[in-house]
């Protein structure tokens, strides 16, 4: 009988010594680990490394994550890999896939001033998206499972800075709650046009959750996560704070070109009904 993937889950954050108060958590170690795994490829197909899950599973997982409060993948997992699986698939662009799920860490993303994205690694520099063209791409080809994970570890955070200061549940938070929960809906319904609707949402919740995070974290939130109040002190927030950076990167995304893109969908779903 196989084992239900949130056991699988909880078992590997418990043998890397990760638990909801335990932190900070080592990132190197645990995406190396995630991608020992194989996880790292949640929602890539099976010929491509991928675990060849159902989408109620993939949603069981990033949800068994995010109970842990795990990090977010790096962008070359959430960004560069759903462009590249996008593309006609040849043995380097494979090479490149498994480059990127062994040592995700390996490779940075720059988003130009002229919307040319660029993928720098070992190899050297990768144009994943031409000049003007960038910000259509990562719109029509984001990872919607990664997206939908960054707004329920958000969420997360959020609950428990709240615990922290012993503050109640705001009407703010269940609202939040409510929405991310819609959006795992659409995410089961695995249809096109439902995933760039949940991308769309993914994008546009970042700036309340970042506000939130922000405001419940105080002082903390003008701090890096990294450097030391002194050799004995960490900074405490470490992961509410490293998630407040990755979102603060995240936030000035164009999103008007998804918003197109999902009308033009909409339009062709309407004119094959």
């Amino acid at each position: 009988m196989t084992t239900p993937i949130h056991t699988q889950v909880e078992s590997f954050c418990r043998d890397l010594g990760i638990s909801k108060r335990d932190f900070p958590i080592d990132h190197e170690k645990y995406f190396q680990a995630l991608s020992d795994q194989g996880w790292l490829a949640a929602d890539w197909p099976r010929n491509d490394g991928g675990p060849d899950w159902d989408r109620e599973t993939r949603l069981e997982f990033i949800r068994t994550l995010a109970g842990f409060l795990c990090p977010v993948p790096p962008d070359s997992v959430t960004v560069a890999a759903p462009l590249l699986l996008a593309l006609p698939m040849d043995d380097s662009r494979r090479q490149l896939l498994t480059d990127i799920r062994q040592a995700p860490g390996m490779y940075k993303l720059t988003l130009n001033d002229s919307d040319a994205l660029v993928m720098s690694g070992p190899g050297g520099e990768i144009m994943l998206a031409e000049p003007g063209h960038a910000t259509q791409q990562i719109s029509r080809h984001g990872s919607g499972l990664w997206q939908l994970y960054e707004w329920m570890v958000g969420i997360e955070h959020i609950r428990y800075m709240a615990q922290h200061w012993d503050e109640p549940v705001t009407d703010e938070i269940s609202e939040m709650q409510v929405e991310v929960d819609a959006a795992a809906a659409t995410f089961l319904r695995d249809s096109e046009l439902g995933d760039l609707q949940l991308q769309l949402h993914a994008s546009q919740a970042r700036l309340p959750v970042f506000s939130a995070l922000f405001q419940s974290l105080g002082y903390y939130a003008l701090l890096d996560p990294d450097p030391l109040l002194s050799a004995n002190e960490p900074v405490p927030f470490r992961e509410q704070r490293y998630h407040l950076g990755q979102l603060r990167q995240l936030i000035a995304r164009n999103e008007m070109l998804q918003m197109d893109q999902l009308y033009e969908i909409a339009l062709r779903e309407e004119d094959d009904a």
